[in-house]
């Protein structure tokens, strides 16, 4: 926790409950959920790429009608959606960061604890900080706009060093 908050930036006059803090909240409930339901050994054998892919499809078919009625109009989602820099954006995104992981953590996550697979979900701040490091500049040149890199900080090595040192602690406690 020390890592996420030092890496984040949090401060202590931070701590106030608003509608993000809630979201997150409730997002940190379903993950515990998700965490616990795959330590159960009853789910050891469960085909993952199966699970992944209804997980996507209920995600799919929940938000796309919120998409739609969020937005200006149809219309416009359509014409967004169909932008090569979005869609290609959204592919990214889509295949690398939410298809990627969450299915090999639904393949990998009942060979490891509930602590271990909490503390692995504690890393994406590490890696998108390290990501945010030169992906912004790629993007940049991609879609014709200037994005600056982040650069380093004492929040982003600390941090970061914080967050590795708890895995590895917590892999050498369960070694011995």
């Amino acid at each position: 926790l020390a890592g996420v908050a030092w890496l984040s930036g949090m401060k202590r006059g931070d701590l106030h409950i608003g509608r993000g803090e809630w979201e997150t909240l409730a997002a940190a409930f379903l993950f515990t959920f998700q965490i616990l339901a795959l330590e159960d050994p009853r789910h050891r054998n469960n085909d993952s790429l199966a699970v992944s892919f209804v997980m996507f499809a209920a995600i799919a078919i929940c938000f796309f009608p919120l998409a739609l009625l969020s937005g200006p109009s149809a219309h416009a989602c359509l014409t967004i959606a169909c932008s090569t820099h979005v869609a290609g954006l959204i592919a990214a995104i889509t295949v690398f960061s939410t298809l990627g992981s969450f299915t090999l953590m639904n393949r990998w996550q009942p060979s490891v604890s509930a602590v271990e697979a909490g503390l692995i979900y504690s890393s994406e701040p590490l890696f998108t900080a390290i990501y945010v490091l030169f992906l912004p500049g790629w993007i940049g040149m991609w879609t014709g706009h200037s994005y600056a890199n982040e650069t380093w900080t004492a929040s982003l090595i600390g941090g970061g060093l914080l967050i590795t040192g708890a895995n590895l602690l917590l892999h050498l406690r369960r070694a011995s």
